[in-house]
């Protein structure tokens, strides 16, 4: 079991008595769990157990998602004070891990010496220089890491191709259980994917944020925020008046940019809103990393 798991299966015991299918509540309240520090950004990786444990998610922003999860299932009302130990059981510090501690690859062990697992389980863009050196040179520089779809690396993968480019040439795809899959060198990235406000298409979103509207947008509702961009191109209305309504709601006031919007989508030609980087560049906004991203 690993160290996120244990964490979860403790606080599952702690609102279980509260779900109403007494004989499977254990295993709903174990899974709504892992659901829920899945969205909130939290996993088994060091990055995402820095995340739970160093007072970077509020607990309100827990308990609102937790609810969220929580709302189909039949259940009595859960007291704040069980869900607020809940939260204490997951987000407590490690005890062999005291805030004071350097970080994990600033310790004394050589980085020659660290394991291929314990440096993928480091690996990503902002990971240390030496971390990507010590993989790429046992990589041979040869294409090793896999990538999950959420853009983590798969770690047991990536271990398997690191070991095979020891002794031989690997490809740039490899099939893994009937699925092709996209190698990447060290230090290489799939493509970030950035986001336009759904009102002014020259500008990129910094989480959700417009510089020209002053305006946050939620990148989770995109199909809400394509038929913001329709409304703007057809319409001269205030959308500030209706930012907060749901998609029916948008679809309900403008019913001849519903018709169209229905028309695109059938078409698959609605205006997409994503923007993909593919190179970092001399000049551009968002060169924060010397990386290469494809």
């Amino acid at each position: 079991m690993s160290y996120l798991e244990s964490r979860i299966e403790k606080s599952a015991e702690v609102i279980s008595p509260y779900i109403s299918n007494v004989q499977t509540a254990s295993e709903i309240c174990k899974t709504i769990l892992q659901e829920v520090l899945t969205k909130l950004g939290v996993n088994d990786s060091q990055i995402g157990i820095d995340i739970l444990t160093k007072d970077i998610i509020s607990e309100n922003e827990f308990e609102t998602t937790l609810l969220e999860y929580l709302a189909p299932f039949p259940k009595k009302e859960i007291p704040k004070l069980r869900i607020k130990y809940v939260w204490s059981l997951l987000s407590a510090k490690p005890v062999n891990q005291p805030e004071t501690n350097p970080p994990i690859w600033s310790q004394q062990k050589p980085i020659g010496q660290w394991s291929d697992l314990e440096l993928l389980n480091l690996y990503n863009k902002e990971c240390p220089p030496d971390v990507e050196d010590e993989l790429n040179k046992r990589a041979r520089g040869r294409y090793t890491i896999i990538f999950n779809n959420d853009g983590t690396v798969d770690v047991e993968n990536s271990l398997y191709m690191i070991r095979k480019a020891r002794i031989q040439e690997m490809p740039s795809t490899f099939m893994i259980k009937d699925q092709i899959c996209q190698l990447y060198r060290i230090g290489e990235f799939p493509m970030d994917v950035l986001f336009e406000c759904p009102v002014h298409s020259q500008i990129l979103l910094v989480d959700g944020y417009c510089e020209e509207c002053g305006k946050k947008w939620d990148t989770n509702q995109y199909d809400k925020n394509v038929f913001f961009r329709l409304i703007t191109q057809s319409e001269k209305v205030d959308l500030r008046l209706y930012k907060d309504q749901s998609l029916e709601q948008l679809q309900g006031n403008f019913p001849k940019v519903f018709l169209q919007y229905k028309e695109l989508k059938d078409e698959g030609r609605l205006p997409s809103l994503k923007r993909k980087l593919s190179k970092t560049r001399q000049g551009d906004p968002f060169r924060v990393s010397t990386h290469k991203v494809y």
